[in-house]
């Protein structure tokens, strides 16, 4: 695995900070920080759900750290 770029570093800093706060919430301040990283609240929604584990299976298991990932048992 490479190392995380600028944006994800940003996006582990805001869930770290906030990590019971919403994706779109997140997202949302990302984008209003960070425009020149996040041309849209989408792409910053996109790089948190990742980091949460809410972009399918096949994601998650790409996840060097999942500490950002929710128990999905718990949500199921």
């Amino acid at each position: 695995m490479g190392q995380p770029k600028k944006q994800g570093e940003l996006a582990k800093q805001l869930l770290d900070e906030y990590p019971t706060a919403g994706s779109l919430t997140l997202a949302k301040r990302l984008h209003q920080q960070f425009p020149e990283h996040f041309e849209t609240v989408e792409q910053a929604r996109t790089i948190i759900r990742y980091y949460r584990g809410s972009c399918g299976g096949y994601n998650r298991k790409e996840l060097a750290n999942t500490k950002y990932v929710k128990d999905l048992d718990k949500v199921l």
